[in-house]
């Protein structure tokens, strides 16, 4: 099966002006995405997160193998290797009592044998997990699980449980 006419001019149109395209037909709020990305940014690390990048050699190892790995992240205390041994411990924002015991005292058990616990931002399992490992003196990493420039909204997310900063270890 060939190429349509058509086809060959958008293919061809594609090569010449992708980012023309991309802005035109997906980005259209770039300008308010960006502006929610810097003040996210900014209240993490006034809160006193530090960054590090895809680009950086601290970035964890073991979350340079996800698909769609997150570009940047905010950390309180500091990255270490043995960080590569880990658990997710993830679920629905929405869970019983039971669900979140079991989340609770799961997370509770990894940290208690010096795994760290990865979660994502969101109310639900990823709160216990993250709170019950803070608890048992663990060490707890929250990933956003979207991109921020496919979907910024983790962002909010993440404000919402904004307690597991305080708690996390600052050295």
């Amino acid at each position: 099966m060939g190429f349509r006419k058509g086809r060959r001019l958008e293919t061809r149109a594609l090569r010449r002006h992708p980012i023309q395209l991309l802005l035109a037909g997906h980005l259209q709020n770039l300008d308010q995405l960006i502006g929610r990305v810097e003040e996210a940014l900014s209240s993490s690390l006034e809160s006193g997160a530090s960054l590090t990048t895809v680009l950086d050699s601290d970035y964890p190892a073991n979350l340079r193998v996800i698909f769609d790995l997150p570009p940047f992240l905010t950390y309180r205390g500091d990255l270490r290797s043995s960080d590569a041994w880990s658990v997710a411990v993830v679920g629905t924002r929405d869970a019983s009592a039971e669900g979140l015991a079991k989340a609770s005292r799961m997370a509770g058990l990894l940290a208690g044998r010096e795994v760290t616990v990865l979660s994502g931002l969101a109310r639900g399992i990823d709160t216990a997990a993250h709170t019950a490992a803070l608890d048992a003196n663990g060490r707890t990493m929250g990933l956003p699980l979207l991109s921020p420039w496919t979907r910024p909204s983790y962002m909010l997310v993440a404000c919402s449980t904004s307690s597991l900063w305080r708690q996390a270890a600052t050295t």
